[in-house]
């Protein structure tokens, strides 16, 4: 589930509702994610314990950390990746709204402040600098392959709306009966479906986030409870699909297949996408 302010798909469907990050996280994401996550868990607990007792995995050589690259560090340290969405709750018109704290700000803001924390823990200046320089690896390493989807999904959107395929969609829409929450259904289904092949939802999210104002426009709604069910799709159809990456890394770690896996995810997700689509007809449509 890809939840919060620093999510890049989060960040693109609160830009897409004209909301901040944080709002956005607040407003929408949590008042749906919160049953959602209570759902899944429930339905992993029976599912894991149902093919625990059946015991039929086959296991293969397990990919290891090794035991040198495990670091002894104080417990309190997860604390850390808490702070940015912490600071962006309190310098926003939800607590404090005179100072405004973006997530780019909010997460340099902690980077800082664990650089000195490691620095007076560890006391070696190199080695710090050295482990503080991978965040900005990591993200060369995303905008490389980010950007490029982003700019064919505005292509994508943009010979849409062109080609008159929008239109067409929400007279269709309004013909059958379906309305806001109908058309919500299906197109959550698409960009779903497509992370299921393909194991990315970066991509099909992108493609269809831009087309939310419009047809939410035409139907009467609002863009956030029309980006919503589709942004959580993009993340949760990626735990079932067995050419994700993470599914393949997951199966890597345990010794099985990747197919092992998905057997023990798929039930728990069509369960969370199910409460997706209901919470966010409750708590936004």
């Amino acid at each position: 589930m890809t939840l919060g302010p620093a999510s890049g798909t989060a960040n693109l469907a609160a830009q897409t509702a004209g909301l901040e990050p944080i709002i956005y996280f607040v407003q929408c994401q949590l008042p749906v994610a919160i049953p959602t996550l209570i759902v899944v868990a429930i339905c992993h607990y029976f599912v894991q314990k149902y093919y625990d007792k059946k015991n039929d995995d086959v296991y293969s050589d397990a990919i290891l950390t090794k035991k040198d690259d495990l670091r002894n560090v104080p417990g309190w340290y997860a604390i850390l990746p808490v702070l940015p969405i912490a600071l962006m709750i309190v310098f926003s018109k939800l607590v404090y709204s005179a100072v405004k704290l973006n997530t780019i700000s909010a997460l340099l803001l902690v980077w800082v402040f664990t650089i000195i924390v490691e620095l007076i823990r560890r006391r070696d200046f190199k080695p710090v600098l050295a482990d503080g320089a991978f965040i900005f690896k990591a993200m060369g390493g995303m905008f490389s392959s980010i950007v490029a989807l982003i700019i064919c999904a505005e292509f994508f959107a943009t010979g849409l709306k062109v080609t008159g395929l929008i239109s067409a969609l929400i007279t269709h829409a309004q013909g059958m009966g379906l309305g806001l929450n109908g058309m919500t259904a299906v197109l959550t289904g698409v960009v779903g479906i497509v992370t299921f092949l393909t194991g990315s939802g970066v991509g099909a999210f992108s493609s269809f986030a831009a087309l939310a104002p419009e047809v939410a426009n035409g139907l009467g709604g609002t863009a956030a409870a029309f980006v919503t069910p589709m942004q959580f799709a993009s993340g949760m159809l990626r735990a079932m699909s067995p050419v994700a990456g993470v599914i393949i890394a997951v199966a890597g770690a345990a010794g099985v297949s990747p197919m092992a896996i998905v057997r023990r995810t798929w039930i728990p997700m069509i369960a969370g996408m199910i409460t997706v689509l209901i919470a966010n007809v409750v708590f936004l449509g």
